[in-house]
C-alpha cells in the first residue's frame, strides 16, 4: 500500500507541475486539470484519509497540507536527548522544562511503540558518557568540581554494573520530559533502544514503513536538534538506498545505509527520517559526510530494516 500511495502521490505532483507549465489551449488545460482530480481521488480512496479537500483548493495546497500534517505527527513522537537529571523529582517541578532550555541536547530520538520504546543512536548515548554528562576536565569553582565528582561516580557505577543507564528525553515541542532506561545497544548499526519511565499510556509514536515500500526520489523530512536547536525540520529526498560508507583512513566499508539530501548537523543524530507521502519512518538519521569539516548534503540514515530487527527482539517496556 505504501508503494501505491507513493506512486500516486508522485503522479499527482507531476501532473500538477505539467498543468502550471502548460501553455497550450484552454481545452488541453481543462483535460490536464481533470487528470489531476482523478489522481487526487485515487490518492485518497486508496490510501485512506490524510487531509481534507475543500472546494477550490489546488494541488499545491493539498501537498502543503499533507506535509504539514506529517510534520505535526512527527513532532509529537520525537525527542531531544539530554544527560540524566541528578534528581528524578525535578521532573515534577513545573519550572523544570523552562530551565532545560538553557541546556544543550546531545542528539535526537523518536518513539516506535505506544508502550514507551524509543530509539536513538549509540553515539548519542556515548557522547555524554552514557548520559552522565560531558567530562569537565577544567572545573571552575566548587559547584563545577562537585558536579564532575558526581558524574565520575555515576560513570564508575555504571561500568561496574551497579547502576543502570538513564537518559533524559524531552519532547521536541518541549511539553514533556521523561527519564529513559537503556535497554539495548546495537553498536554495529549505531542503534540504541530505551524505555521511557512512567509515560502516560499510550504515547504518540511513529509507524515504521515496510521495507521496499518506497524508492529513491521519495520526498522525506527529518526533525531533530541540530547544533542544540530543538524542534527543527529539514526536507529532502532519498538519493540512494544502497549507500555503503567507507572509512577514509582505513578503507573499511561500513554497514549499508540510506543516503538522503535533507540538510542535517550534529544534534540531528538519532532522529527519524519520514516519508512525506505516508508519514511513516523510512530510516534513522545517523551522520553526515563532511569535507574539511564543512557539512555537505550527503547525509545517511539506518535503513528501516535495521530498526525493525532491533525492535522485534526488544521486550515490552511494561515488562522491563
Amino acid at each position: 500500500m505504501g508503494g501505491y500511495c507513493a506512486i500516486v502521490s508522485a503522479l499527482t505532483q507531476g501532473v500538477a507541475h505539467l498543468y502550471h507549465k502548460q501553455q497550450s489551449s484552454l481545452h488541453k488545460r481543462i483535460i490536464v486539470k481533470k487528470i489531476i482530480l482523478l489522481c487526487i481521488s485515487l490518492l485518497f480512496f486508496g490510501c485512506g484519509e490524510r487531509i481534507k479537500i475543500t472546494p477550490g483548493q489546488n494541488v499545491i495546497g493539498l501537498a502543503d497540507a499533507q506535509r504539514h500534517k506529517v510534520l505535526d505527527q512527527t513532532r509529537e513522537g520525537s525527542y531531544s536527548v539530554f544527560p540524566d537529571t541528578d534528581d528524578a523529582k525535578k521532573l515534577e517541578d513545573p519550572t523544570f522544562l523552562d530551565a532545560m532550555h538553557a541546556e544543550r541536547p546531545n542528539g535526537s530520538a523518536f518513539a516506535v511503540r505506544p508502550d514507551g520504546l524509543v530509539v536513538t543512536n549509540v553515539h548519542v548515548i556515548q557522547g555524554t558518557n552514557f548520559c552522565t554528562g560531558r567530562a569537565n576536565l577544567n572545573p571552575k569553582g566548587l559547584e563545577d568540581t562537585q558536579r564532575e565528582v558526581g558524574r565520575l561516580k555515576e560513570e564508575i557505577a555504571r561500568e561496574d554494573g551497579t547502576k543502570e543507564t538513564f537518559c533524559l528525553f524531552v519532547t521536541q515541542a518541549f511539553t514533556k520530559a521523561y527519564r529513559a532506561k537503556l535497554m539495548k545497544m546495537d553498536e554495529v548499526n549505531d542503534i540504541a533502544l530505551l524505555c521511557l519511565e512512567h509515560p502516560s499510556r499510550p504515547i504518540p509514536f511513529l509507524a515504521l514503513a515496510q521495507p521496499h515500500s518506497f524508492g529513491e526520489g521519495a520526498e522525506v523530512l527529518t526533525i531533530g536538534s541540530p547544533m542544540g536547536n530543538v524542534n527543527m525540520m529539514t526536507p529532502g529526498y532519498i538519493s540512494n538506498l544502497n549507500f555503503v560508507p567507507e572509512d577514509r583512513e582505513t578503507g573499511k566499508k561500513m554497514a549499508q545505509k540510506t543516503q538522503f539530501s535533507a540538510p542535517i548537523l550534529p544534534g540531528n543524530s538519532g532522529g527519524p527520517l519520514v516519508s512525506v507521502a505516508t508519514g511513516e519512518v523510512v530510516g534513522q538519521v545517523v551522520a553526515i559526510i563532511t569535507v574539511n569539516g564543512i557539512p555537505t548534503q550527503m547525509s545517511y540514515a539506518n535503513p528501516v530494516e535495521y530498526l525493525r530487527e532491533n525492535i522485534r527482539n526488544t521486550p515490552s517496556c511494561e515488562k522491563k
